[in-house]
């Protein structure tokens, strides 16, 4: 029988998102999580959670929920640098001119 070999592997970049308008979305964004934790361990790769982040982007009133990733927490923040722009949860473009 041939030996079974332990692997772990890092996954680099990611991006998920949806459009939240009720709570059924947010249920259904984490639902999503949790199929991407399932899909991880299955693929014996890891996500640092402590490098996830949670960006709302919106000019509405924000719908509040918290989203988990393989068991923590997922940090929310109000601005997030991505592929060298910087995004605003007010989908203000200040912060990235002034960078």
């Amino acid at each position: 029988m041939p030996r079974l070999m332990s692997m772990s592997m890092l996954m680099i970049y990611m991006n998920c998102y949806r459009v939240i308008d009720n709570g059924a979305d947010a249920v259904q964004l984490q639902t999503d999580l949790l199929s991407l934790t399932d899909w991880s361990s299955e693929h014996f790769m890891k996500f640092y959670t402590n490098k996830c982040k949670h960006l709302v982007m919106t000019k509405k009133k924000r719908f509040m929920h918290t989203n988990n990733l393989s068991r923590s927490q997922v940090a929310d923040v109000s601005i997030e640098k991505d592929l060298g722009v910087h995004f605003s949860s007010t989908l203000s473009w200040n912060n990235h001119i002034l960078s």
